[in-house]
């Protein structure tokens, strides 16, 4: 794998990194969304989020393209993203 390679690999990891945050975000909001439907603030953090997500997904999905040649799915897998994962990783080379 190439610098270049290595670097796109990282930023995919982080960008889907990012949307499992902005999923438990979503999951937040909503919840409160649904405890007061009137809350215009809630309405407009909920479209805002939305609206990263979906940039954040492209950028993923673009840099997979990129990396493989040809389009991909998006699999995020916590485990392989997790500080104690990345260090056993470093460690090994």
């Amino acid at each position: 794998m190439t610098r270049s390679e290595r670097a796109i690999v990282l930023s995919i990891g982080f960008l889907e990194h990012e949307l499992d945050l902005m999923g438990t975000m979503v999951q937040d909001v909503e919840k409160g969304l649904l405890a007061n439907p009137t809350d215009p603030v809630a309405g407009r953090k909920l479209e805002a989020i939305y609206t990263l997500a979906g940039e954040t997904w492209e950028r993923a999905r673009t840099l997979r393209v990129r990396l493989s040649g040809g389009a991909s799915l998006i699999h995020y897998d916590r485990g392989i993203h997790e500080p104690g994962a990345r260090a056993r990783r470093r460690s090994l080379g």
